[in-house]
């Protein structure tokens, strides 16, 4: 009987660190598995976090003398570090060029969010040349007409479920056309921003939430058809909004290998869930080809604005 309260007493000590540092470590490598299933995705978004909880475990377990035990959480962080860098090289980080900046605000407002009122004071106060709005209805399309008198060029497609859009431009607009991708026919906006002399191609998306084999499946043919337009533009082009992926995805690095895209300053800005700070992921993102130089990204504030999304807002330039 006494072993049995022994090993009891030794488990109650140890085994909660461990078990949490093995599990730190699996999900990590489940995450690498989700370009083959969706389930598996989910576990890719959350490294940032894992990272965080491996260097608290080896700081914990050191300071309690468990250096061995330590280990485990160590090869989860050293690991992570790896996907970082490995995450980073996938992308073109074109250095800071000649030329006008380009500033976008990319803002999920929420469909079922009554609090107008703080999203236009958030687009007065950033004064984007461009803003990006996904989940607009007509509610919403009403709630920001006032905004006309600084954003006279405007491209809208309502729908009455969340993949409604609404984009507002200091600079003329044309060419406007609204894509429909995969299997889910879900809208996106593409269309040429007339822009210092020179023509940019726009593209604005919201993806469908991966959280079923079906609906991965749609957001990941989307992502591969946006992919294809911004190589098939014969002017710099961005890619700019809702992505519901995030930068630690196998699937987002396979998809958008060889664009300009900042990692590190993407992982940097979480955007999504606005009200749960200890989960936020960066999900609204802009891509952009590779000739695009970046000069920043920050959450624009106040973010507060009633939304799930915290707003994104970029300044690229091109040269």
């Amino acid at each position: 009987m006494l072993w049995f309260v022994q090993l009891a007493g030794l488990l109650h000590r140890k085994l909660p660190v461990f078990a949490g540092s093995l599990a730190l470590l699996v999900m990590t490598l489940l995450g690498q598995g989700g370009r083959y299933h969706w389930f598996l995705d989910l576990f890719s978004h959350f490294a940032t976090q894992y990272f965080i909880l491996s260097i608290l475990a080896i700081g914990l377990l050191l300071a309690k003398g468990r250096r061995g035990q330590a280990v485990l959480p160590a090869s989860t962080a050293c690991l992570i570090l790896v996907f970082w860098w490995v995450g980073e090289r996938r992308f073109v980080r074109t250095a800071d060029t000649e030329g006008s900046k380009l500033s976008v605000l990319a803002i999920n407002v929420l469909g079922r969010n009554h609090d107008s009122e703080s999203v236009r004071d958030l687009i007065q106060k950033q004064d984007a040349d461009l803003v990006m709005m996904v989940e607009i209805n007509h509610r919403w399309d009403r709630e920001t007409t006032s905004l006309a008198s600084i954003y006279p060029y405007r491209f809208t497609h309502l729908r009455s479920d969340n993949f409604g859009f609404k984009v507002l431009s200091k600079h003329k607009i044309s060419n406007k056309e609204v894509l429909h991708h995969s299997h889910l026919k879900l809208p996106s906006a593409k269309f040429k921003l007339e822009w210092q002399g020179r023509e940019l191609l726009i593209l604005g998306a919201h993806t469908m939430p991966a959280m079923s084999h079906s609906h991965w499946l749609a957001r990941n043919q989307h992502l591969e058809s946006l992919a294809e337009e911004l190589r098939q533009a014969e002017v710099p082009a961005i890619l700019v909004g809702d992505l519901n992926i995030t930068p630690w995805s196998p699937v987002f690095q396979n998809i958008f290998q060889g664009f300009s895209f900042d990692f590190t300053e993407a992982l940097q800005t979480p955007t999504w869930p606005d009200f749960m700070p200890l989960l936020w992921i960066p999900i609204d993102l802009l891509v952009a080809t590779p000739e695009v130089s970046w000069v920043s990204r920050r959450i624009a504030e106040p973010s507060d604005i009633g939304s799930d999304h915290r707003p994104a807002y970029h300044v690229i330039k091109v040269p």
